[in-house]
């Protein structure tokens, strides 16, 4: 069974940020159904949270209009930044550019911490901050989510002391899936001090569902020095593959942070993607419809069998199989099918992209192999 390990993911973060540039086998993907699954006659991802659905195809006639200029250091990262500024109501001094929010969560790290200031974050949580400082030397502190499964503020708060550089928080979480609350991390940024950085990374933003207790602190903004908040293109937008994705902070912030950046790290195709993916929202619309609806209908199976989910704002669902993990993992890899990695905080808990429909037709027959029948409880 593949466990993906901590230098294997800085390698992997690395390798996409120095080659983002290069898109081998671009102009053949564009004639075809660019983003759709070629099946299970070769392996079946459901570990990496994409959008099955691919980009629109708005997004790809620009890739397609664009491929010419692939030779080329990208030249309209000011018309991004504009767009994004415009999007959001804010000034264009305030965005920051990435290779894929990886790369941002890099910049953050780097610009807060070092051997002598630790980072705090919730577990489980995404594991990028912490492999991120742990290469620079600085203590992780590590803080259980509530039974919830929301993050811990009150304790989050309590280890935050002066030898604490920044706190990162996803929200909606990976890999659980799950919400926490608006006006909590509200209250918890008052008690915060300014020399401490928050990240508060909203990848699924746009899988949220309109929940009451979820709101963009983007779209609703909060005067705080020390906050950066992260998106990606890689989930909704359908642009994984090309490696990118923004920030926005006060314009103060959002330079330290920006002298962190890498030269050219977001392509000129990653850009052409990007603004023409901007400009289509209905798309957008369409992406979240068809997760709402596939994801739905996953948990219609989950229950079936007598299994228990997290209650999931994302494009995955964190499912409790209440049996160990790691014969069914390499049940499934046998299978050329790939799931989430364990969770060392949630041992019998599984994170499964949702896919396609028959994508995930495949995924519970292959379960269903397993002939495992756990009661409900």
């Amino acid at each position: 069974m593949h466990i993906l390990k901590r230098r294997d993911l800085l390698q992997q973060i690395v390798g996409g940020i120095l080659g983002s540039v290069a898109v081998p086998g671009l102009a053949d993907g564009l004639d075809s159904q660019a983003g759709k699954s070629p099946g299970w006659a070769g392996e079946l991802h459901l570990d990496r949270n994409e959008n099955a659905d691919g980009p629109a195809p708005s997004v790809l006639a620009a890739l397609r209009h664009s491929l010419g200029q692939a030779n080329r250091y990208p030249r309209k990262m000011g018309d991004l930044e504009e767009a994004l500024a415009r999007k959001h109501g804010i000034r264009k001094e305030q965005v920051l550019l990435g290779c894929g929010s990886s790369d941002l969560i890099r910049m953050a790290v780097a610009s807060y911490l070092d051997a002598k200031r630790n980072l705090v974050v919730g577990a489980p949580s995404l594991e990028l901050a912490p492999a991120f400082a742990e290469d620079l030397g600085a203590k992780v502190i590590r803080v259980a989510l509530r039974k919830d499964f929301s993050y811990d503020l009150e304790a989050m708060q309590a280890k935050s002391d002066s030898q604490t550089g920044l706190v990162y928080i996803c929200n909606p979480n990976n890999p659980t899936g799950t919400l926490t609350d608006r006006r909590a991390l509200e209250a918890f940024l008052s008690k915060i001090p300014l020399g401490i950085g928050v990240v508060i990374d909203e990848a699924y933003h746009d899988y949220s569902g309109g929940s009451r207790a979820y709101q963009s602190f983007i779209d609703k903004p909060v005067d705080r020095e020390n906050l950066v908040i992260l998106r990606t293109f890689s989930k909704v937008y359908g642009l994984a593959g090309l490696r990118i994705g923004y920030g926005v902070a006060n314009p103060t912030t959002a330079a330290r942070i920006g002298r962190k950046h890498l030269q050219f790290t977001e392509g000129t195709l990653a850009i052409t993607a990007a603004l023409a993916a901007l400009a289509d929202q209905s798309y957008v619309a369409h992406s979240v419809e068809r997760n709402e609806n596939q994801r739905q209908e996953f948990l219609n199976q989950v229950n079936a069998r007598m299994l228990r989910a997290l209650d999931s704002h994302t494009n995955f669902v964190c499912v409790n199989v209440m049996h160990p993990l790691k014969p069914i993992l390499e049940h499934f890899e046998k299978h050329k099918v790939f799931l989430g990695r364990p969770i060392p905080d949630l041992p019998n808990h599984l994170r499964v992209s949702v896919g396609t429909a028959d994508e995930m037709r495949e995924f519970w027959r292959v379960w269903d192999m397993l002939g495992l029948h756990p009661m409900a409880m």
